[in-house]
C-alpha cells in the first residue's frame, strides 16, 4: 500500500505553521520514504523544495503548484504540533480500487502521536468522477462544528491526493482497449 503523511511545523517564535513535509510511502517494515517534499515560508512567499511527486520525470513548476495546493489545503484543517516534537501528523491513502486500478476512495487518518489515531474522515467516489459522491467526516478543522466547510475540506483535499495517483499502478492502456476495442460492442467504429 501506499500513503502520504503530512506534517506542518512552526518555527519559534511564530504562531502558525510555516512549513509543511509531505512524505510518499511504500508500506513495509520498515515502511520506505520514496518520495517527499517541504513548502516553507508559507505565511509569505513559498519556497518549495521537492522530488518529482507528481512523476512525470522533472521535478518542475507543476509538482511545486500540487506540493503548494496540497499543503495549503492541509495546513486548513489545523492539525499541528505548535512545538516539536511534531506528533501530530495526517495519513492519506487509497483503497477500493476499480477493473483499471483506479482508486475510488481515500482515507484521512488524523494522528496526535506515531500510533495514536484521533479521528479519520473518507471519500468516496466511482473512478468516472459522473457518479454519487460520499463524504464522511466529523469537524476535522477543529472550529467546534461539523459542517459543510469539513466536507469540503475533506473532498478538495482526497481530490487532490487523487489526481497525484500515488496509491500503486493503473494500466489505463487496458482499459481502453476493453472499452473501446475494434470489433467489441463498445468500439468506436461501428
Amino acid at each position: 500500500m501506499r500513503y502520504l503523511i503530512a506534517t506542518a511545523s512552526v518555527s519559534p517564535g511564530n504562531v502558525a505553521p510555516d512549513s509543511v513535509h509531505l512524505g510518499l510511502y511504500e508500506s513495509g517494515e520498515p515502511p520506505a520514504l520514496v518520495k517527499q517534499a517541504t513548502a516553507d515560508n508559507l505565511q509569505g512567499a513559498a519556497a518549495i523544495i521537492t522530488d518529482d511527486v507528481i512523476d512525470d520525470g522533472v521535478i518542475d513548476s507543476a509538482d511545486e503548484r500540487w506540493v503548494q495546493r496540497f499543503a495549503q489545503q492541509y495546513l486548513a484543517f489545523d492539525w499541528f504540533s505548535g512545538a516539536g516534537p511534531f506528533d501530530k501528523h495526517l495519513k492519506v491513502f487509497a483503497e477500493d480500487f476499480d477493473s483499471c486500478g483506479v482508486a475510488q476512495t481515500v482515507r484521512l487518518h488524523f494522528y496526535l502521536a506515531p500510533d495514536a489515531l484521533a479521528f479519520s474522515a473518507g471519500y468516496q467516489t466511482d473512478a468516472d468522477g459522473k457518479g454519487m459522491e460520499l463524504t464522511i467526516f466529523p469537524d476535522v478543522n477543529g472550529d467546534k462544528q461539523i459542517d459543510y466547510v469539513d466536507a469540503q475540506l475533506v473532498r478538495q483535499l482526497a481530490l487532490n491526493f487523487l489526481a497525484l495517483r500515488w496509491y500503486g499502478t493503473h494500466e489505463h492502456t487496458f482499459c481502453q482497449l476493453q472499452l473501446f476495442g475494434a470489433g467489441g460492442k463498445h468500439g468506436l467504429h461501428q
